[in-house]
């Protein structure tokens, strides 16, 4: 897990930073090895379940996050024990007696970059397999089935989700798999709610987890569209401008994020400010240092905000990676008089592309917790 700001704090003499945590307890444990969910408020309250070993004799003056007790300690076993957090900030140090396990929590407003004024639109919490219909009819289609050799989008589970396990969406992009290939469709959020009708956007702001679940992915040379696909500008019957965080090509173990914007006059945001397609921006990466890596959980936020008028390059794209801001973009164009609506849907579609090769292991992309909110166009 990545830390959403670098404040920490550690135990003197452990291999933690920081300030010297002072024990307060007399048990002893074998090990610290996770905290379920490692994420919650700064005001605390947030019921974990701490897992580890050696826990049997422990007390309540033992456990410490950061250099704060939680409150409500129950449920003690030798494996584990249950807990409600201490008001913190910043990733954390949680202690169990002699042993600890560094930012194994996470204290974060859920929603820290949602603008100003936006109200939620849309979330799924992959405790069951989307639907069609519901939450006011802002949903259109399901989490459809492309049995590609036996490889569909799923409904799984992982107990270490960050924001409500253990529910998640898995994408598996299978061995064998050829380059143009494509592996499933989740219709997340689109905004008709019948033929002729919409309700469009002029700012979305989307919230998801992202993992995948191997120490290296690999990736064609154009790159893997991990993190789903908005729409925007052309009539929703049409093609849509397909606007698409992309990862970089190759086999990588971490990864910095572009975005791609087709259909008006195609061009790529990305962390060096050049390539082709043409580059509109300059503005680009306000964090080169933050990447995205495999084999752990990511917070990935959006904003789209059209801009002033139709064809005009004021609008603004922003994309945070733990809560670090890596893109911002206020020179985006992404509407037109002939393509003039608002953002209306966001999907997941991946297309394994490029053709010069095949996955050699399967990996799996995993999603928790999808969020949408918006002010209306």
């Amino acid at each position: 897990m990545r830390p959403f700001v670098t404040q920490q704090f550690g135990i003197a003499g452990r291999g933690g930073m920081g300030r010297t945590v002072v024990l307060g307890g007399s048990g002893t444990a074998d090990s610290v090895t996770g905290v379920v969910p490692s994420y919650g408020a700064t005001a605390g309250s947030t019921s974990v379940t701490v897992s580890g070993t050696g826990f049997a004799d422990i007390t309540a003056d033992d456990v410490y996050f950061g250099d704060s007790h939680p409150t409500n300690v129950a449920n003690l076993t030798s494996t584990s024990f249950t807990c409600d957090t201490p008001a913190g900030s910043g990733s954390v140090t949680v202690s169990v007696a002699d042993k600890s396990l560094g930012n194994a929590f996470i204290y974060a407003v859920p929603y820290l970059n949602e603008p100003v004024g936006c109200t939620r639109v849309f979330e799924h919490d992959f405790s069951s397999v989307p639907t069609v219909g519901g939450d006011a009819g802002l949903i259109y289609g399901a989490c459809d089935y492309y049995p590609k050799d036996g490889h569909p989008f799923s409904v799984g589970s992982d107990g270490a989700a960050p924001q409500s396990p253990p529910g998640v969406l898995e994408m598996t992009y299978w061995e064998g798999l050829t380059g143009g290939s494509q592996i499933g469709q989740w219709w997340g959020w689109e905004n008709f709610t019948g033929e002729g009708t919409r309700r469009e956007l002029s700012t979305m702001y989307v919230s998801f987890w992202s993992k995948i679940n191997r120490a290296t992915m690999q990736a064609p040379s154009q790159g893997v569209k991990l993190f789903g696909f908005w729409s925007v500008g052309s009539h929703y019957a049409a093609t849509g401008n397909t606007v698409y965080p992309l990862t970089q090509g190759g086999t990588w173990s971490s990864t910095k994020i572009d975005c791609v914007i087709q259909n008006i006059g195609d061009y790529r945001v990305n962390q060096t400010g050049s390539g082709s397609p043409p580059i509109y921006q300059s503005n680009l990466w306000t964090d080169p240092g933050a990447v995205y890596t495999c084999d752990e959980w990511h917070h990935i936020e959006q904003v789209g905000i059209l801009g002033s008028a139709p064809g005009v390059l004021d609008g603004t794209y922003k994309l945070w990676i733990d809560e670090v801001e890596v893109i911002y973009c206020n020179t985006m164009r992404w509407y037109t008089d002939s393509n003039p609506h608002g953002f209306y849907k966001i999907h997941w579609d991946p297309i394994w592309g490029g053709l010069e090769t095949t996955m050699s292991a399967d990996a799996v992309h995993q999603l928790d917790h999808f969020y949408v909110s918006g002010i209306t166009k």
